[in-house]
């Protein structure tokens, strides 16, 4: 706006000088520093600047790919080589050529080559740094997309320098035309003073002259009046040798001069007229097309499957956005907040918004973790909705606006959903293939815990069964009912009760429809067979040739309808195995010992169901990481311990040890406290370490460190008169021992 002030001004000054060269250059010859500087200014940057768009939106639009077609290679190339060789060369070469005539004409300009070289420098290293990069990206290097910072800052150093240089040209362009203006003025002063001179000159000589000089003295006279009046081309004709002919002669050469003086001014005049009539069309056509340009990227905008919208700092919505926000989200209004838009119906997702919105303002976390905790999904009725952030930073490396990029991602949702539930799928048919028993089992199990959740209102309870349903349906393949577990807990965590309640009915659809799909693997159902290893099969032929009565054959065939608990052993192995894989403690070991002991098919089911959560901590809080045991001295396959027994007496005895790191009590009694919980003798360490949302975890993860496994254990535990007891000693391991009524159990002959 300033410099428009400064032209306006100088225009009408500018219009009265005259040229006598060719008035198509639009220069002003022989002022060479002129001519090149307005190569520059009006012509030459302002292509620049147009490239400079057109490149970086191809390379917006490149962006997100991870390769490029020939075409596309192509035009990097293309892109690059107009960029380097027609912008930026013609640039430096003109600006040299003004720098080197600057002194030729009119004196050499103080700022010239002083506040344009530093930025023609900067200019030109901005341009070759772009150069540079589109080439890679021709060549397939597609490393700058890879951080949008970089590619950010590659657009501002262009776009600075550039205008910047512009800028600075105008100014410069400025003080060479205002020394124009100077030797005009001083032109016009100086052929007022000559022919003033000339005038008080021929007026003193006419007194001085006698009288027979009067008439020449007219004539004289005379010609000065016709010229004057405009006849510029009368002449004094006077002949004779004497002073009033030389006079003649001089007056005829200074009006020769002033005429010549003044055409110039006039063809000057008409130089600026055209330069001034270009620049104006300039302006207009560049103003039109930039205006084509904007409608016709609205028009692509509201055509594309994708919303935009931009939000200053506080998160208010700006006017620009595309119609697609509209379909999707109704009548759109400036000025709100987003997250109050976008999130009118989903309090939850309203509230994170907000909340990581205004902790990324407040730079709490660097800007790229900030921008990765903003919710990257959404519901919407059937929509499912990806959602990206792009700040817009200024001078200073600081957001001033973020632009909202919102994608329809349904089908490829439904996509993934399908995928997963074909991976799904084939892991269930494994695990029925591997142990069609052991996951029949799972789901007789399963069943009555599923719809226990369903009815109960027991929020101990509830959790409990939500806990150990989710620990087996990972063991057995069913991943999307253990998660769907999971997120039930972290809802109950983030949301209260309330949550669990209204989720608990979709468990049980999931269930259902889960078991709809495995029904179609399994087949007959039923996994009561009996099954007899040779000893035991040996031993009863030997009872019957010896003469057996029927009360202990009865009895024997009773035993062989119970389950081996060996099957059992095995399958829990399995369990420990498929978590230390999980957690990155493969090649664990599992060490059996079962002493042919059977246990009844139907008696403490719920028992070995909601064992899982001690295989779980032993495996996951009680086994080392490979590097932790060399580090202590250990090997770095960590060890569990299956043991069975008959305990002096009348009872049974049930053992799972590790030989992990053991509980760290300090630890415990510490959590405890904080928990307001007494922890001073043993029997109070023991009743924390099974309380209800104890856990020694610092963070929560899907297969521990919610503090519900122990307490569903102690709780079916109390149920079926089964007494625990716990053994660990730091740094060495832990074992957890049940004993149970032993009448209960079978032990092979």
């Amino acid at each position: 706006k300033k410099i428009c002030l400064v032209w306006n001004f100088k225009i009408p000054k500018l219009r009265a000088l005259t040229h006598a060269g060719d008035t198509s250059n639009l220069i002003l010859d022989p002022d060479l520093d002129s001519y090149y500087l307005m190569d520059v200014t009006l012509l030459a940057l302002p292509q620049s600047q147009d490239r400079l768009q057109e490149a970086f939106q191809f390379l917006a639009g490149i962006s997100q790919k991870n390769s490029l077609s020939q075409e596309e290679k192509i035009k990097a190339s293309v892109f690059a080589a107009l960029l380097e060789q027609s912008d930026r060369d013609r640039i430096v070469a003109s600006l040299d050529t003004s720098f080197n005539e600057d002194a030729n004409f009119y004196g050499a300009s103080p700022g010239l080559k002083l506040n344009l070289d530093p930025k023609k420098e900067i200019a030109k290293a901005a341009m070759t740094n772009l150069s540079l990069e589109l080439n890679k990206i021709a060549s397939n290097d597609l490393s700058i997309f890879k951080n949008n910072k970089s590619l950010k800052k590659l657009y501002q150093s262009n776009h600075s320098a550039l205008y910047g240089l512009h800028y600075a040209s105008f100014k410069e362009l400025d003080w060479l035309l205002e020394k124009r203006i100077e030797s005009f003025e001083a032109s016009k002063q100086a052929a007022i003073i000559w022919t003033a001179l000339a005038l008080a000159f021929s007026s003193a000589l006419a007194f001085l002259v006698s009288k027979n000089l009067v008439n020449r003295v007219k004539v004289i006279t005379s010609v000065s009046k016709k010229i004057a009046s405009g006849e510029t081309n009368s002449r004094v004709a006077l002949t004779g040798g004497d002073e009033l002919a030389e006079l003649g002669q001089s007056f005829n050469l200074m009006t020769d001069k002033v005429v010549g003086m003044s055409k110039e001014i006039t063809d000057k005049n008409e130089t600026l007229k055209n330069i001034n009539a270009n620049l104006e069309k300039n302006v207009a056509d560049r103003t039109a097309s930039l205006n084509k340009r904007n409608e016709e990227m609205k028009v692509i905008l509201d055509n594309a499957e994708q919303g935009f919208m931009t939000l200053d700092r506080n998160g208010h919505m700006l006017p620009e956005h595309s119609q697609c926000i509209e379909r999707w989200f109704g009548n759109f209004t400036s000025n709100i907040p987003f997250w109050d838009y976008i999130g009118e119906n989903n309090n939850s997702l309203k509230s994170s918004l907000k909340f990581n919105w205004l902790q990324m303002m407040d730079d709490v976390l660097p800007l790229e973790m900030s921008l990765e905790q903003m919710p990257s999904q959404m519901s919407l009725a059937d929509l499912q909705l990806g959602i990206k952030y792009r700040p817009i930073m200024n001078a200073n490396n600081v957001i001033e606006k973020m632009l909202l990029m919102i994608t329809d991602e349904s089908a490829m949702v439904k996509q993934k959903l399908l995928e997963i539930e074909s991976a799904e799928n084939m892991k269930i048919f494994q695990s029925i293939m591997r142990d069609k028993a052991g996951f029949l089992e799972f789901v007789a199990e399963t069943e009555p815990l599923i719809y226990a959740i369903h009815t109960t209102q027991s929020i101990g309870e509830l959790k409990r069964n939500l806990h150990t349903v989710k620990g087996n349906s990972s063991l057995y393949g069913l991943m999307s009912l253990a998660d769907f577990c999971h997120q039930c807990e972290t809802s109950f965590e983030e949301s209260g009760p309330d949550s669990l309640f209204i989720e608990k009915d979709g468990l049980k659809a999931l269930w259902e429809k889960k078991m709809l799909n495995v029904m179609s693997f399994l087949g007959e159902k039923s996994s009561h067979k009996i099954q007899l290893d040779h000893k035991e099969y040996s031993h009863a032929i030997d009872r019957i040739r010896n003469g057996a009565d029927a009360n202990e054959l009865e009895s024997l065939l009773l035993n062989w309808a119970m389950e081996p608990l060996s099957n059992r052993f095995e399958r829990i192995a399995a369990q420990a195995q498929r978590i230390g894989e999980k957690t990155g403690k493969s090649n664990l070991l599992v060490d059996i010992t079962h002493n042919n002991i059977r246990s009844p098919n139907d008696e403490y089911s719920d028992f070995f169901i909601s064992l899982v959560h001690a295989v779980r901590n032993a495996v996951d809080h009680g086994i080392e990481s490979p590097e932790e045991r060399i580090k202590a001295g250990k090997a770095p396959e960590g060890k569990i311990s299956l043991k069975a027994w008959k305990e002096s007496g009348s009872s049974f005895c049930l053992q799972i040890a590790d030989d992990g790191r053991g509980i760290d009590w300090n630890k415990v009694e510490s959590k405890a406290l904080k928990m307001g919980i007494r922890c001073n003798t043993d029997q109070e360490r023991l009743k924390v370490l099974f309380s209800d949302g104890f856990s020694t975890r610092e963070s929560i993860s899907d297969i521990s460190g919610r503090g519900v496994g122990l307490s569903a254990l102690e709780n079916v535990c109390k149920e079926n008169g089964i007494e625990i007891k716990v053994t660990s000693t730091f740094g060495k391991g832990t074992e957890f021992t049940f004993v149970f009524p032993l009448k209960k159990f079978k032990l092979a002959a």
